[in-house]
């Protein structure tokens, strides 16, 4: 497990134990404008601390984790972060709400 630090949007809210995060890759173009040219997604696990809303741009400091999962027959490789701190920069969604820990998250 490798430790991280990661900024991204929160794309939706898993139940009550975590979120799933898109964090955007971006460069400058020829006119200056900035494009999307990849994107990394995240379950991130937030145990006790207060759950963000979707939309909201967060910064998550934790452990990360490649987890294996079948889909459709095939074993997809997933990350996952238990998140030892979530801040939240700028909030777009409703309220952020406290959750209860997290009892079987994949760490």
């Amino acid at each position: 497990m490798a430790e991280v630090k990661l900024k991204g949007i929160v794309e939706r809210v898993l139940g009550s134990k975590g979120v799933k995060v898109v964090e955007r890759h971006s460069k400058k173009d020829e006119n200056g404008d900035w494009q999307t040219v990849g994107r990394t997604f995240f379950t991130v696990w937030v145990g006790d601390q207060a759950l963000p809303a979707e939309g909201d741009l967060i910064t998550v400091i934790g452990t990360q984790k490649t987890v294996a999962e079948e889909y459709q027959g095939t074993t997809r490789y997933n990350l996952h972060v238990s998140a030892s701190t979530v801040i939240v920069e700028k909030s777009f969604g409703p309220q952020t709400r406290a959750v209860a820990p997290v009892e079987d998250a994949p760490f």
